[in-house]
């Protein structure tokens, strides 16, 4: 995967070329090699990269300052669709251009004639940035994105070092010469990478044409993709490329930035300063070589990488593994078991531990290269007195472990007698306190709601008391009422008459 030769020098020999080819290769792929099987990239600087794993295919001159000249244009792309979504801005927007932007390029450098007045949407600008490559496009959107060149020229200067891009200076939106705008094939791994993220732009640089629609300056327009390797017909078609950008400047040569996917795998192909095809010729050659010769290993059983590490003031230990599962990039054939495993762990840790803390990292080696390289953490807690239904460490005396790691899915282990030390008298005591204090707010809250239930019950006795008495009382008056009736009852028949008759007397008056 790492080459350490240059990849310009000429055989003088069909056999000379042969072992030329096979210099990088060994630590790359396994054993299974054979000479001359895996394509050289025919450029001065070069960066390959799987994502998935991480795995360095092929690296060349990675961090040496080169031209990018029109991969520039994937910065810029980038910047703008950032704009988009940070919702200070749609894609639908108008973008009217200026004399600056129009004028703004030599016209014998490529563009797609666009007029000063003329009208174009955001999303047809980014056709015409990522498709044909126009270089009055990019000035046109660096004045829509920060409201002038220089602006936009700073913003991507920012955006550069945000990504980690160290060793790349840009002076240009587009990529047209000046000395002092440069970037690094590694660097350039890290923008594609960014660019990634955003589907409208991997959708719009996977398009081999596009048809521009008419403006209010132009009648309608096809733009044509310069990427062969997506040009199907084209003899540099590859099935495997997904997207990527292109760039020439007679400084810079020929440069390329691809994406592939080759079933799970996913590779980023960065070839700056080659002759003309020969950026087209390494991505189509190298992505069928790795289609047929490289496989990715997902790792599941962690266990089988785990270690212990010492815990600080004993001999007792805890257990470590990696923190995720991987995936190992393997030539076909290999058995990633017989890779080379480093490790750099903490020479000894202090309890506390909880599951998941970092301890340290696993390198994985096929001869020399690097294929994966992952993170090592507490398998559980370790230590740790408040959380029983995990793992823990008692270090005593003898300073010997009491238990062993329980990974956090599994039962908690039975309790075991600690060591007379002072630090174990000191958990049971301290375990003794909120315990008692517990069994106290359980009584006080018991207490509380005995009282609160007779409160209740002697209420609801006084109210229905008085209910009775009321109710009797009641009975009473109502009989005595009942007594004065009858004695009326009683009274002759003539009295009754007459009483009557005193009555009608009076209501007829």
């Amino acid at each position: 995967m790492k080459n350490t030769g240059s990849v310009l020098q000429k055989a003088v020999a069909l056999i000379c070329v042969c072992l030329l080819l096979t210099m990088p290769v060994g630590a790359a792929y396994g054993e299974n090699c054979t000479a001359g099987e895996m394509p050289i990239p025919g450029c001065d600087a070069s960066y390959v990269v799987e994502l998935t794993s991480g795995t360095v295919i092929y690296a060349n001159n990675e961090h040496t300052k080169m031209y990018p000249a029109s991969t520039t244009k994937l910065m810029t792309a980038l910047l703008a669709i950032e704009h988009i979504e940070a919702g200070k801005g749609n894609l639908s927007d108008i973008i009217i251009f200026s004399e600056e932007a129009v004028y703004g390029i030599d016209r014998d450098t490529m563009h797609i004639n666009i007029s000063v007045g003329e009208k174009l949407t955001v999303e047809e600008v980014l056709y015409a940035i990522l498709l044909p490559s126009a270089n009055e496009a990019c000035l046109g959107m660096a004045e829509y994105v920060a409201g002038s060149i220089p602006g936009f020229i700073a913003a991507m200067n920012a955006r550069a070092g945000e990504l980690g891009m160290a060793n790349t200076h840009y002076v240009t939106a587009n990529g047209l010469h000046d000395d002092n705008h440069y970037t690094t094939a590694y660097d350039m791994s890290l923008l594609m990478r960014e660019v990634l993220k955003h589907d409208v732009l991997v959708r719009i640089m996977s398009t081999a044409t596009y048809a521009l629609p008419e403006t209010n300056m132009s009648v309608a327009r096809t733009l044509t993709n310069t990427n062969k390797c997506i040009q199907k017909g084209n003899e540099y078609y590859n099935e495997y490329v997904v997207c990527g950008k292109t760039g020439y400047t007679t400084p810079a040569g020929n440069t390329l930035v691809t994406y592939s996917e080759i079933g799970d795998q996913k590779y980023i192909a960065v070839f700056l300063k080659a002759a003309q095809g020969m950026t087209f010729s390494s991505t189509d050659k190298l992505m069928d070589y790795l289609a047929e010769n490289v496989t990715l290993t997902k790792i599941e059983n962690l266990i089988d990488f785990a270690v212990s590490v010492p815990v600080n003031g004993g001999e007792s230990v805890i257990m470590a593994q990696p923190a995720v599962s991987f995936s190992v990039l393997t030539h076909v054939g290999d058995d990633f078991n017989t890779y080379r495993k480093e490790y750099s762990l903490i020479n000894t840790v202090t309890l506390p531990v909880y599951a998941g803390d970092v301890v340290g990292t696993l390198s994985l080696y096929d001869g020399d290269t690097l294929v994966a390289s992952v993170s090592m953490v507490s398998r559980a807690n370790y230590g740790v007195t408040d959380d029983p239904g995990t793992g823990e460490i008692v270090t005593g005396d003898s300073g010997q472990s009491e238990q062993t790691a329980v990974p956090p899915d599994s039962e908690a282990p039975s309790e075991h007698e600690s060591t007379a030390s002072s630090a174990s008298a000191e958990k049971k005591y301290g375990t003794f306190k909120k315990v008692f204090l517990r069994v106290l707010v359980v009584l006080l809250m018991c207490i509380v709601a005995c009282v609160l239930i007779y409160g209740v019950v002697l209420v609801l006795s006084i109210r229905a008391y008085n209910r009775k008495k009321r109710m009797r009382r009641e009975g009473e008056h109502d009989r005595s009422r009942d007594g004065g009736g009858s004695e009326n009852a009683s009274a002759p028949d003539g009295a009754a008459e007459k009483t009557e008759k005193e009555a009608d007397k009076h209501d007829g008056e």
